[in-house]
């Protein structure tokens, strides 16, 4: 098993690594209390539901695009539910064209959540491909990319609704 995992890690493109390293960077951010521009609140969700739905299609399209589609859907109405229990972002004020956001470990664990989901079907499907043609496995692959993806858009709707609140938004 570990002779597996380090012959794993050694085959794993150097970009993987880069891109392992800058959501740490970008997460560490997200630690802090920052200001957020308003076109960042809409844009980030937005792209990140992109990646999520054309990595998902990239992937697993031949299992079939229905299944696909619903399961992504699926996976992006979970996420966007659980937020209602994550409350993220917590403590959020509008201020002037942006929004200020209280610094918190989730988003990290979000954004860390994502990349080892990635990797661990990176390696699923170099080891046997046609996992990817498989309905079962495409579907729920395709649901746990897509939840991310919910609780990010869920998250940017809660801080562009600070702009419309009387105070700032907290935790309840």
């Amino acid at each position: 098993m570990t002779e597996f995992l380090l012959a794993t890690l050694r085959r794993t493109p150097p970009a993987a690594w880069v891109g392992l390293a800058a959501i740490v960077v970008l997460g560490a951010n997200q630690l802090r209390t920052r200001l957020v521009s308003a076109p960042r609140v809409v844009l980030v969700p937005l792209l990140l539901a992109t990646y999520s739905l054309c990595a998902a299609c990239a992937a697993f399209w031949r299992a079939g695009p229905a299944l696909l589609l619903a399961c992504w859907g699926a996976g992006f109405a979970l996420g966007w539910a659980a937020n209602r229990l994550l409350v993220l972002p917590r403590g959020v004020t509008a201020v002037g064209d942006g929004f200020r956001v209280e610094g918190s470990v989730l988003p990290l664990l979000l954004m860390l959540s994502v990349f080892v989901g990635r990797y661990v079907n990176g390696v699923a499907l170099a080891l046997e491909p046609a996992r990817a043609t498989q309905p079962g496995y495409a579907a729920v692959a395709a649901l746990v990319f897509a939840v991310p993806a919910g609780i990010y858009a869920a998250r940017g709707r809660r801080t562009w609704h600070a702009r419309h609140a009387p105070s700032s938004l907290t935790a309840a």
